[in-house]
């Protein structure tokens, strides 16, 4: 094992290979791939994925100038390899781009997207909202819209590229969005001359859909502007229900996400259409996922909650894209089953892969096999001795086997890294504060330590793998992040927390004492601290050398938030003092 410095390359070049998924029917492995220029663009392999017959892979994109796609997927007959990209860097508008594959080379990428104006699947805000029906394999259904928050759904025709429309926004019109603005503000006047005596229903629009399992749209998130909610709504006989409001201020982060198709809200109807499971952050500190009667709107159970961690991801059956189990992650992920129906492999792969932190990346339609991901804090004997690995999972009756198919980071197996481990420090209000102490090999005291808060402030740290982490590590150094309040996934009074005080006060106090702690534990020499940061830990890099410049020796503010108010002048992007 070397003990060598680990040269920044190694440690920040782009993954070898990342987002291995396989096809609906099993036929074709596709992943994106570094070339030699540091461009990812994307490969397929046919199967047989492993073994003595295996097969070559074959490039079937070729950017040059920036990374193929954000998102890909296969269309259901395993006959189109189909990604979400931006036409043109930095317009923020999406189009879906496929490539097909049943023709062999040359491969080449078609635009679906008629419309240049037009942008579709991943917007502001909510999930990626694109759907496949195995019985309509040539066609999907997606948001689509001219903006990026009130979308319509439409069936693109992969083939013809023809687009038709499925939902209509009442905002997707200019005489929707007159109506809309008209009655909101009626609704507010109204409400505010009668002194909440009188408050009209305020209209609400839909920015995020969700089918039932014929594929019908029979759920959707809705905005109200009149009374700044949030409302998870059901289509009844009788129209639309609302089954839950929330106040934005109020709403988990978790589940509209904080950055564009992060968002986790969910809604997902039985077969028989009677009940809906809703993922909600309405009755309990941490997300729920709850379950509803459609005709009543009566809640009539809680599925899965955690009081330490808010839901972060869903297994779903690859079939009725009902979920089989949710994902909690609060030091690390744990999953949790909702029957019995997967219990078996997730406890065989826990079994097998002891020590990684476990993601089910994909599966065929039949659920033969699976495409699992582990990953580690450091250098792994499974992993090929680097810090993560890609699996083909086979769940053959009695006999299930695994095999190691990818290492996104070869390049670090023989390369001596850093541990990561949770520690629990408690604030100077009593507080609990989740942070991740990453010791370089062979220190344990008296480190220089690098304080290195995250950005947001509405994102989270988490276990795993961390480049930058590493980089410090392999210096002889000691990193502490810290989950100050305000950060995401720790439950909705968490996060609400960082919200409250000038200038992010509480957040700042929070890496402070861990700071402190880390001294008084005796991992951190007083003389020899510094803080760094990105973005809003940036600004926290700042803050920490402006309120606290005996503590830290030095600072590193990476596209710091400096001056909020004057971040963006001339488009009025942030407004006012921090």
């Amino acid at each position: 094992m070397s003990t060598a410095l680990i040269p920044l390359p190694t440690l920040f070049s782009k993954p070898e290979r990342d987002q291995l998924r396989i096809s609906p029917l099993g036929t074709r492995l596709a992943w994106r791939a570094r070339d030699p220029s540091g461009v990812l663009n994307l490969w397929v392999q046919n199967a047989p994925f492993h073994g003595p017959k295996v097969s070559t892979p074959q490039q079937v994109s070729f950017e040059k100038d920036r990374d193929a796609c954000l998102f890909f997927f296969f269309s259901e007959d395993d006959a189109t390899l189909l990604y979400i990209r931006e036409p043109a860097q930095g317009m923020e508008l999406y189009h879906l781009y496929a490539i097909s594959l049943s023709a062999g080379p040359p491969f080449l990428a078609r635009d679906l997207i008629c419309d240049p104006k037009m942008t579709c699947g991943i917007g502001f805000v909510g999930g990626v909202q694109l759907w496949t029906q195995p019985d309509k394999p040539r066609t999907v259904l997606l948001a689509t819209g001219k903006g990026s928050l009130f979308w319509d759904i439409s069936r693109l025709d992969i083939d013809s590229r023809a687009l038709s429309l499925v939902e209509q926004n009442p905002l997707s019109s200019w005489q929707g969005k007159a109506f809309f603005a008209l009655a909101s503000l009626w609704t507010f006047v109204v409400s505010r001359l009668t002194w909440g005596y009188i408050v009209p229903t305020a209209p609400r629009a839909p920015i995020q859909w969700f089918p039932d399992q014929n594929f019908c749209f029979r759920g959707r998130l809705e905005a109200s502007l009149a009374n700044l909610a949030a409302t998870w709504s059901v289509r009844t006989a009788q129209g639309w229900r609302a089954l839950q409001t929330v106040p934005f201020q109020q709403l988990n982060m978790h589940l509209i996400g904080a950055t564009g198709g992060s968002g986790l809200a969910r809604m997902d109807f039985s077969p028989n259409g009677q009940h809906v499971d809703v993922h909600s952050c309405v009755g309990s500190d941490t997300t729920s996922y709850i379950r509803f009667e459609v005709d009543t709107g009566v809640q009539t159970a809680v599925l899965a909650n955690s009081a330490s961690s808010d839901i972060t991801a869903f297994i779903n059956d690859p079939q009725t894209g009902t979920p089989q189990a949710v994902v909690y992650n609060c030091e690390k992920p744990e999953i949790h089953c909702l029957n019995h129906s997967i219990v078996a492999d997730v406890e065989f792969l826990q079994g097998q892969l002891k020590g990684l932190a476990l993601s089910i990346v994909s599966r065929t339609r039949a659920d033969g096999q699976w495409i699992v991901f582990g990953q580690g804090d450091s250098g792994q004997a499974l992993c090929g001795d680097s810090p993560s690995a890609y699996f083909l999972y086979t769940r053959a009756p009695g006999t299930p086997s695994l095999q190691r198919i990818a290492c996104p980071y070869p390049q670090l197996a023989g390369h001596q890294l850093g541990s990561m481990q949770a520690v629990h420090v408690p604030a100077r209000d009593g507080e609990d504060l989740l942070c991740y102490l990453s010791l370089p090999p062979g220190g344990a005291t008296n480190l220089p330590l690098v304080l290195y808060p995250h950005g947001g402030p509405q994102a989270r740290d988490y276990w795993g793998y961390d480049a930058v982490c590493q980089l410090l590590c392999s210096r002889g150094m000691a990193v502490l992040q810290v989950n100050y309040r305000g950060s995401t996934g720790l439950g909705t009074r968490f996060m609400a927390l960082g919200m409250e005080g000038a200038c992010a006060a509480a957040m700042q106090e929070d890496i402070t004492d861990a700071t402190l702690w880390a001294i008084e534990k005796g991992i951190a020499d007083a003389s020899r601290v510094a803080i760094m940061g990105a973005s809003f830990g940036g600004y926290c890099t700042l803050m920490g050398m402006t309120a606290e410049r005996p503590l830290y020796r030095c600072g590193v503010g990476i596209v710091a938030v400096s001056s909020v108010g004057a971040a963006n002048p001339s488009r009025k992007a942030f407004r006012g003092p921090p």
